[in-house]
């Protein structure tokens, strides 16, 4: 094992990793962004798709409470 061993697994797991993380960006944009009319290429988007990129699940586990909170208020705000 030892710093050989780290190498070779950082190695193994490096491009299906990132694969992961570019997938869950597209995701996030596609799925989320778009469906809330956050306009595709704007400084809110590019920020949203990084943040996705690096933290993967917790990004969208923030975005949708986020939207939750959103809708609480508007839906207080007609009664």
């Amino acid at each position: 094992y030892g710093a050989a061993g780290f190498a070779w697994l950082v190695k193994a797991i490096f491009v299906p990793v990132v694969a992961i993380h570019v997938t869950e960006a597209w995701w996030m944009a596609n799925t989320r962004l778009a469906k809330y009319g956050v306009e595709t290429g704007s400084a809110l988007w590019f920020k949203w798709v990084l943040q996705t990129f690096l933290e993967g699940v917790p990004a969208f586990l923030r975005f949708d409470g986020l939207v939750q909170e959103a809708r609480k208020k508007k839906d207080a705000a007609k009664h």
